[in-house]
């Protein structure tokens, strides 16, 4: 086989991969531990009062509940923000101010004695068993496809452009 097929039969190899085997990997991918998931899932800031009442009261629940896990997330942190983000939007809130807590099936914004008591309902399915993790709400990766398909389109003609120049 001369030069320019074989650049050509090398070419179309890479388009294939590049149009098959990608999207078929990047399916793959999913988001969440697979490992213990937490049953509260606490954002709050440094020096924050409020923060720290609603702190307060998750001790008190653990004392009682130490199966009970807890994840905090100081909202300065790298990829809180976006994790924040992506809560708020599963619960359908919006995320105002600190301190915000995802507990089983609630989202408690603020603190004061209706957000403990919030709080404290919120954690009850736990006594029969019934603890979902409120990441389990973010289900898997969303994959742009739509993205995926125009950078394989791109790649598609730039390979096809470099064969066609070298041929």
């Amino acid at each position: 086989m001369d030069g320019p097929r074989r650049l050509v039969a090398v070419c179309t190899i890479v388009i294939v991969i590049v149009l098959v085997v990608t999207p078929m990997a990047l399916s793959q991918v999913q988001t969440g531990p697979e490992t213990a998931q937490p049953v509260i899932v606490v954002f709050y800031e440094q020096d924050c009062p409020d923060c720290a009442r609603m702190e307060k009261s998750i001790e008190g629940l653990l004392a009682e509940r130490p199966d009970i896990t807890v994840a905090r997330y100081e909202i300065s942190a790298p990829g809180a923000l976006e994790l924040l983000g992506n809560l708020s939007e599963a619960y359908g809130i919006e995320a105002t101010t600190v301190p915000i807590i995802f507990a089983v099936g609630e989202a408690i914004v603020g603190a004061g004695r209706a957000e403990e008591m919030q709080l404290q309902s919120a954690i009850k399915p736990c006594l029969a068993g019934d603890c979902a993790s409120p990441l389990a709400r973010l289900g898997s990766l969303h994959i742009p496809w739509e993205d995926v398909g125009w950078v394989a389109i791109f790649l598609s003609v730039f390979f096809s452009l470099f064969c066609l120049q070298q041929g």
